[in-house]
This record gives structure tokens, sequence and C-alpha cells, in this order.
């Protein structure tokens, strides 16, 4: 579960009772056919091709010719399960197209729900492909979930044909932490601040400029690295080279660890690229995954992210977190500053941030899902 949308899912999965819910997705092992995890049942497809987690682009036709024996498998998995309903999740087309599929071919009501969107961030052969897919999984979904207001705003003015149709489900969560120790922060230098998640192009170019800003300041602050984006892919990908840096790199931690880690640091720090080789749209409808657990994590967040986009909009409605919206270093340096220093805004934001919980509680948002579906499928028994 180490990937920000499997964990997304599996969170959405364990508000289910087992026997309402079967999950079923790729893996990179051959041999690994089937696993229980917090009581869910999982099923997987041999279709995930890359190496080391990195790559995948070139092993796109390989994959592609998988996806017969992945399709016959899916259908014989449906066939015996029965289930009621299919909620295909993207952000893999490869199993939208699967799903699409299962689903007229038993018909059995679809259901879809993107955490970012599709069309939007390709080009070439693969936007022409995507665009088919996703008109196809369109037309067929009963209800189009997203995965913030952002992404539905986008959604109804960018397809007006199907505006009827988008609705929202936002990331969840199982249970409120349970601390036995009372979070005392640091009242002088250095402060010791996190960044923790997987870095590439949605945020890359503001994490550099946060890194090579805290670098030149070590001795006000101490930054810790916690992600899974091994440490030569800073270094040769990105140019960052986090020992000479200063930075200490911690590594992978497990997402049901990331909570007790939190609690050692005086600030998160929350970072949204202001630009890359993603698409607009894309950075205008991010809702990061780690932007939960910072909210339930009780430690202020300061956030470096470009003051136009959803997730800005977001914060300043609910005032969860310190903006950092400007590029220019000493602006950035005095928010950190006042943040880490001034414990009166800290007990806000970490006031504000708790209050934001109770829309992303897993049970509340799972009771309203099962409602809409079930009000979807009038002939379904309640």
């Amino acid at each position: 579960m180490s990937g920000g949308s499997s964990f997304i899912s599996h969170q959405l999965a364990k508000q289910f009772q087992s026997d309402e819910i079967i999950v079923a997705g790729g893996s990179k092992s051959f041999l690994k056919k089937q696993a229980i995890y917090d009581g869910i049942e999982y099923h997987y497809f041999f279709s995930e091709l890359n190496w080391k987690g990195h790559g995948d682009r070139y092993f796109v036709v390989f994959r592609w010719l998988l996806f017969p024996i992945v399709l016959i498998r899916l259908l014989n998995l449906i066939r015996l399960q029965k289930p009621e309903a299919i909620l295909a999740c993207f952000p893999d087309p490869y199993y939208l197209l699967a799903s699409k599929i299962a689903s007229d071919y038993f018909n059995i009501p679809l259901f879809s729900y993107f955490h970012n969107t599709l069309v939007e961030n390709r080009s070439g052969i693969s936007k022409w492909i995507a665009k088919h897919i996703q008109t196809a999984v369109f037309n067929s979904s009963k209800i189009i979930f997203t995965m913030s207001t952002g992404m539905q705003a986008y959604y109804c003015k960018a397809y007006p044909q199907w505006k009827e149709k988008f609705d929202v489900l936002p990331h969840t969560f199982s249970e409120y932490p349970q601390r036995t120790v009372s979070k005392t922060f640091n009242q002088s230098p250095p402060y010791k601040l996190v960044l923790i998640g997987t870095f590439n192009h949605s945020n890359m170019e503001a994490t550099s400029r946060m890194i090579h800003l805290l670098s030149a300041h070590s001795e006000t602050f101490r930054l810790d690295i916690y992600t899974s984006t091994q440490k030569a892919i800073f270094k040769y990908k990105w140019n960052l080279d986090l020992d000479s840096l200063g930075v200490h790199y911690m590594g992978y931690v497990n997402q049901e660890e990331v909570d007790a880690v939190l609690q050692n640091y005086d600030v998160c720090l929350l970072t949204h690229g202001f630009s890359g080789d993603y698409s607009d749209v894309e950075y205008q409808t991010i809702f990061p995954t780690r932007m939960l657990p910072f909210l339930l994590s009780g430690i202020p967040i300061a956030a470096h992210i470009p003051p136009d986009v959803f997730l800005a909009e977001f914060i300043r409605k609910y005032d969860c977190a310190e903006l950092l919206t400007s590029k220019n270093p000493e602006a950035i340096l005095e928010g950190l500053k006042n943040l880490s220093s001034n414990s009166d805004r800290r007990q806000i934001l970490i006031s504000n941030a708790f209050k934001t919980t109770s829309y992303f509680y897993g049970k509340n948002v799972v009771g309203i899902l099962k409602q809409k579906i079930q009000q979807s499928l009038p002939f379904v028994s309640k």
C-alpha cells in the first residue's frame, strides 16, 4: 500500500463490511494472486511492468499485450463474485477500460472515481487513446466521482454534457489518531521541519526551492525528508544532492506510521508545483494525499503553493495552514520563522485543521457513497 492512490482506495474499502466489497487491481508479481488486508479481499492481476518503480513508459506495449489475460481474469472474478456494481478508479486508464468492458459484458452498473485528470495530462497518441477511454467511461458511468470540488468544478466546465454525473468522493481516513503524549514544540532554533510523500512533477519545482532555501539557513531550520523516491533520483533527475545540501534523507515510512513520525516535528511542509511538466489543469486541481495526515497530525502546516489553485482556496476557506504563495525566498523565510516561533498562530492552525477532518471521516463519506449508489440503482434491494 505504498502508493498514494492505492492507499486512498484502501482507506475507502476499509469502511465497507468484508462481504460488501472486493478489490481487484494490478500487481508487479506474476505469482501474487490474492491477499487480505484489514479484512478486505484483494485480487491481483499481473500487469505492472517497470524497473524498480520507474520507466513504466518503456513497457507500455508489453503491458497492453497482457490486457486480454487481465480482462479474462477480471471477467472470471466478476462471474464468481456476482457484484451489484463496479467502481472503477483512475489514475490508470488500463483498469478503467477493463471495468467498462466488464460492466457492459455483465450489464452491471458502472461508477467511476477519478483521482486525477486523465486526458488533460497527456499528449500525442496517448492523449487520443485516453480521450476515447474517458468518453466511453463517462458515457457508461452512473456517477463520475472526483477527488475534490476543484476537480468537479473543472470537469463540469470542460465536459458540460456529463455535468449532472459529476460528484465528489474525497480522501478518507478510518480512525482519529490516538496519542498518549502531549506534543511540545521547540521554543528556539533550530526548528524541525518535515517533507513527506512522493516527489515528482506535481511538486518538485516548489520542493527544490524550499530545499535550497532551508539549506542556506541550517542554523534556523533542520529539514528531514521521508519518501519512497530514491536519493539518487533527487540527485541525478532533479539535480538535488541532499547530502551536500544538509538535508536528512529518512527513506520510506509506512502510511500507518506517518502520524507517529510527524509528532517529532515543529512544522509539516506541503509543497505544490507552481509549474512543471504536467498540464495547468493538473496543477489547478491537485489535492495531495499527504494533506490529510497533515491535517490530522496536530502539527502546523506550512504550504508553499501557488496562490490561485484549488488547494489554496481550500486552505484560505478553513485557515488550516500557513500559506506561502510567493516564490521570493525572503517572503518564504519570513513565513516559516513566524509560524515556527508564534505559538498562538500555531494553535489556531492546528485547531482549524482538525475541524476540517470531519469532511474526510471514512464512515461519513462511505455512508453518503452507499446512499448515492443505492439511489442510482432503484432495483437493488435495500
